[in-house]
């Protein structure tokens, strides 16, 4: 699992890693943690539509009807869950529980044609239903080394010619789904190291300077889209090195200009 760090603009960051004094959490005294910390007591003033109070000897019932916070789950996550028996008792339960869905945007499977973009029709089933239970959207990713189309991990193409495909592609997915809410940046981009060297996307990243510079171009490619979208740095392992130095280095654009 990512672990992550958001950076809306590139202006503020926070690191979701697991310090050396942490205690992992468990199940025991669960019960009186909840009621000790996350319960407590309120007045509740009941009042109609027309300004009436409610009576105190009225029936009613309350339920919870969305969270303060984001709380979700992926919904990228296996191709064949569509297509399963149980996917609409599995989407009952996920709207149920969940306000924050992860909605897929991996490049080399929605795209087998270089410049052209034709978005899969069950990632689409499933950015529409989560708009409509109102869930907050993360798109994952606008990059990733990974899952990419063939004439960008090419060993043989110029990192110019990467540079500008991907650059329209990041700002393409930004612009044409306004309403994502956020995005992963570049999936991991720390893992870049252990592609080969020649790979195109390797070539792309280390000729920005490494993961850092390059996830400072795409976010000044994609934050003229959206001057107010929040953009993800994420990694599979929250004590590599290479990924802190990323961290540290979208610290330091932060500082130069002043957040």
């Amino acid at each position: 699992m990512s672990k992550s760090v958001l950076l809306p603009l590139v202006t503020a960051l926070c690191l979701n890693v697991t310090s050396a004094d942490h205690l992992p959490w468990t199940l025991d005294g669960a019960q009186q943690r909840i009621e000790a910390v996350r319960q407590g007591d309120c007045q509740l003033r009941l009042v109609l539509p027309d300004g009436q109070i409610v009576p105190e000897e009225s029936v009613y019932s309350l339920s919870q009807t969305r969270h303060a916070f984001n709380f979700g789950g992926s919904l990228a996550a296996d191709w064949e869950v569509p297509n399963r028996d149980w996917y609409p008792e599995f989407k009952d339960r996920f709207a149920n529980l969940f306000n924050y869905a992860t909605i897929d945007f991996y490049w080399a499977v929605h795209s087998n044609q270089q410049g052209n973009w034709n978005y899969r029709a069950d990632s689409r089933e499933k950015l529409e239903w989560a708009k409509q239970q109102g869930m907050r959207l993360r798109g994952h990713p606008l990059m990733w080394h990974e899952v990419v189309p063939e004439w960008i991990a090419s060993p043989k193409r110029p990192v110019e010619d990467l540079d500008q495909d991907i650059m329209a592609h990041v700002r393409m997915l930004v612009e044409d789904f306004p309403e994502i809410d956020e995005w992963d940046l570049y999936n991991e981009t720390p893992g870049i190291r252990l592609k080969a060297p020649d790979m195109g996307a390797r070539r792309w990243v280390e000729s920005q300077g490494g993961p850092g510079p390059a996830t400072e171009v795409i976010v000044d490619a994609v934050r003229g889209i959206q001057p107010d979208g929040r953009f993800i740095v994420n990694h599979f392992a929250e004590n590599d090195p290479e990924y802190h130095k990323q961290i540290e280095y979208c610290a330091d654009c932060c500082a130069a200009i002043g957040s």
